[in-house]
């Protein structure tokens, strides 16, 4: 009875902390560039943004991944040069738990 406890409590442990991993960012130095602002070169913005939710404050979905993915939004939308990238955190409280937007903003200049 006792092996089977520890083997239980080791499980659990084992699945809760697996949750609480995620992949980091990397920004590819070749995809941005520190541009100096000249007003003949054309820009546009370009945003991208994602969310997750931690049901009950344990259970997470779709957080961990929400940075890589709100980046490679903004990424898709870039026709040339992206600079001047910022990275705004928020979150907002539900009911049951509480949620967590990642939003990255750039500059592109073609």
């Amino acid at each position: 009875m006792n092996r089977n406890l520890s083997i239980l409590l080791f499980t659990s442990v084992l699945l809760l902390t697996s949750g609480c991993s995620s992949t980091p960012v990397f920004l590819p130095e070749n995809q941005t560039a520190s541009t100096a602002k000249d007003p003949n070169l054309p820009s546009y913005p370009v945003y991208g943004r994602s969310c997750g939710f931690l049901l009950f404050g344990i259970l997470p979905i779709d957080t961990n991944e929400r940075f890589i993915r709100a980046y490679q939004k903004m990424i898709s939308q870039r026709k040339g040069t992206v600079s001047q990238i910022t990275l705004q955190e928020s979150w907002y409280w539900g009911l049951i738990g509480t949620g967590y937007c990642a939003t990255f903003t750039g500059l592109v200049t073609p």
